[in-house]
């Protein structure tokens, strides 16, 4: 499997991950509105994105996080594409420029 069929497999398993905790907290946010948060943020704004999934999700405060949910948050961040990202993934970044 080459690098591109594991990004875009990831990705399927972060979106369903993430639809769950979407549906587990009862929320009105979609995986679409989540997908175009992530496009749409500066790379240096992943501790905005972290704190507005936490609104999302029904958990205010980061100790009450539980683990599987901010891997999901973090996941997302570092496997849905990014428009500063000219489209890409930070994980498609970090794939092309770590030497096989």
């Amino acid at each position: 499997m080459d690098s591109a069929e594991a990004i875009t497999m990831q990705r399927a398993l972060v979106a369903d991950r993430m639809v769950q905790l979407l549906k587990a907290a009862k929320s009105s946010t979609t995986l679409n509105d989540v997908a175009h948060m992530i496009s749409e943020a500066e790379t240096e704004d992943f501790a905005g994105y972290v704190s507005t999934m936490m609104m999302v999700l029904n958990c205010p405060e980061l100790d009450n996080l539980e683990d599987g949910r901010l891997a999901t948050i973090q996941d997302a961040w570092n496997y849905f594409p990014h428009r500063a990202l000219n489209g890409r993934s930070p994980a498609e970044i970090l794939m092309r420029d770590t030497p096989k």
